[in-house]
């Protein structure tokens, strides 16, 4: 059969992949492995109460996790308390 028309259809098997890699860390207090194991549940906070610094509503990562997903990709978390924490995607 003929070649789809340019721009319709999947890319051929031949076509080259390109993967992007994107890293975000800070240096805050981090996040306990405990913690870690809930982050991408929506609505979820590490902090609650008064004295909670940070704003948002905890949809944040799961909205990303969602997209990473659909991209067929990989999104993960690394961090040490007292140290930061590092997101990564591949999509």
């Amino acid at each position: 059969p003929p070649p789809p028309a340019r721009g319709h259809g999947p890319p051929p098997p031949e076509a080259h992949t390109v993967v992007i890699r994107c890293t975000v860390s800070d240096t805050g207090k981090g996040i306990t492995v405990a913690q870690q194991a809930h982050l991408f549940t929506p609505y979820y906070q590490c902090e609650s109460g008064i004295d909670r610094a940070e704003g948002g509503t905890g949809l944040g990562l799961s909205i990303v996790q969602r997209l990473v997903e659909l991209m067929k990709g990989t999104l993960a978390v690394s961090s040490t308390p007292g140290s930061g924490t590092s997101f990564t995607f591949e999509v």
